[in-house]
């Protein structure tokens, strides 16, 4: 069973009356000879549900009205389909080197041929799954594989790296379907769902309580280390070493609570890790800087932000909440970064140099901490400064003081203004309008405070302040000359 069964049947019953195989190959990016076989397999799966899917010459495929309402009636997608997908066999490339290093973090030994026979897939196949995750290990936990001829493949890692593994594992994608399935992959259980519900609330009741407001993802990230932690001291493996801090107030509350609710008594070396892993977790606004930011963190972003004030002229020192979120931020980041844990469920990072200056910002920041600390940002990282520093640009984003000069009537004065407000309104504020004579002479004080000229006529012999020329009754060039501009004149001012 693959995910592939829950996107067919999820088009189906989405499309009004019939889609047809060559379209749900493209949507799959199989081929639909695939597709066929593959909705003989949801029809097999189905029938005992009184659910087929019918095939219909010329048309495709449909769900007629009773087969629709059992569908929803009966939660299917869930119950049928994600527990075929969660005891099924990985079947993509993700889920098999997931599965890979589920075993070897749990303390399994293969030999390729053993798994490519279990998992029905070339001995090649395995061998790119296995590159895949060593190369993974060498950069993420920094820890390796043992190859062996006689013994086969293990992993070379302490308590310590395997549970922060078992983390990178669960926390790759926070869908239940995802944690149900590589949970199965880790502890050969299926079912956790009420556990870390349970968890969630004594978690966010104690960590609120204490004035930590943790992301959603976060706290369910740290519950399923929780509940990993317990799994691995029930099996008899135990943290090699305590960090050394003794428990916070907050980890105490969750330590006692959490231990009643599992029935299962850690000693302080697991909490105190947990900890560790707590404190590098991704908190909201609101939640005290002091608990989680060391002198370190105070002089990186303070450097910082002198960094920007004078390469960028962006001013952020002067604002004491842009400050306090990039504390909050970057503590944490450089646990993150130094102890290898992973960030949850990371946004797309796709787009992210599509907001040039913020990701300029984003790297000034890296290169700091390169520098101070000698500790490398990954990619990941900067997505997320980059995004945070976006949140702030209303602190420097300043309208520019813009001055009208037309000879024109009122009506075309007014259109101007009426234009001008209406397209760049975020960007422009038009101070005043003048006549070229006006414009020309003008004393310097009245145009010290002036940004930007728009103008129907030229005004380059008479100014130097940054100006376009526009038609009175303005077009789609006229736009886009200032758009260009406004945006080369920003990046000078910066």
């Amino acid at each position: 069973m693959n995910r592939r069964y829950r996107e067919i049947l999820n088009s189906i019953l989405n499309t009004e009356g019939c889609i047809t195989g060559a379209e749900l190959a493209k949507h799959c990016d199989v081929s639909v000879r695939t597709i066929r076989e593959d909705v003989k397999g949801l029809n097999e799966l189905l029938k005992g549900h009184n659910i087929q899917i019918d095939a219909i010459i010329k048309k495709g495929y449909c769900l007629n009205e009773e087969s629709k309402r059992l569908i929803k009636q009966h939660s299917i997608m869930k119950s049928v389909l994600d527990h075929e997908d969660i005891m099924g066999a990985p079947d993509s490339p993700l889920d098999r080197q997931m599965y890979i290093l589920a075993k070897l973090t749990g303390g399994n030994r293969f030999h390729v041929d053993e798994l490519a026979d279990a998992l029905h897939v070339s001995q090649s196949t395995i061998n790119k799954d296995v590159a895949s995750v060593k190369k993974w290990l060498k950069t993420k936990p920094k820890t390796d594989l043992q190859s062996s001829l006689n013994d086969g493949i293990s992993l070379k890692a302490d308590e310590n790296t395997r549970r922060n593994i078992i983390s990178w594992i669960l926390g790759a994608r926070l869908n239940t379907s995802t944690i149900s399935k590589y949970w199965q992959y880790l502890f050969g259980e299926k079912e956790i769902g009420q556990s870390t519900a349970a968890l969630y609330r004594i978690v966010r009741a104690k960590t609120n309580e204490n004035g930590y407001y943790l992301s959603g993802h976060s706290s369910q990230s740290f519950c399923l280390e929780i509940l990993a932690a317990a799994k691995r001291q029930q099996a008899g493996h135990t943290v090699s070493e305590a960090p050394g801090s003794a428990l916070s107030k907050v980890m105490a509350g969750i330590r006692e609570a959490a231990e009643v609710f599992l029935g299962v008594p850690l000693p302080d070396a697991a909490w105190q890790l947990l900890q560790q892993q707590f404190e590098a977790k991704q908190f909201l606004f609101g939640t005290d800087t002091a608990r989680l930011v060391d002198q370190e963190t105070i002089t990186v972003v303070d450097d910082f932000l002198g960094t920007i004030a004078d390469k960028f002229n962006i001013r952020l020192d002067l604002h004491e909440e842009a400050r306090e979120k990039l504390l909050l931020y970057v503590g944490p980041m450089l646990r993150r970064v130094r102890f290898s844990y992973c960030l949850p469920n990371p946004i797309n990072e796709s787009n992210i140099k599509t907001r040039q200056l913020e990701y300029k910002l984003a790297k000034e920041m890296a290169t700091i901490i390169k520098r101070e600390l000698g500790l490398p940002i990954g990619r990941i990282e900067i997505v997320y400064l980059t995004v945070l520093l976006e949140s702030m640009n209303k602190f420097w984003k300043q309208k520019l003081r813009t001055a009208i000069v037309s000879d024109f009537d009122e009506s075309v004065n007014s259109l101007l203004r009426e234009n001008v407000a209406a397209r760049f309104g975020d960007s422009l504020s038009i101070a005043r309008l003048y006549t070229y004579q006006d414009f020309m002479y003008a004393p310097e004080e009245a145009l010290a405070e002036t940004d930007f000229v728009i103008s129907t006529s030229t005004i380059a012999a008479i100014t130097d302040i940054a100006f376009v020329v526009v038609h009175p009754i303005m077009g789609k060039k006229d736009f886009d000359s200032i758009s260009d501009c406004l945006e080369k004149l920003k990046m000078f001012k910066r």
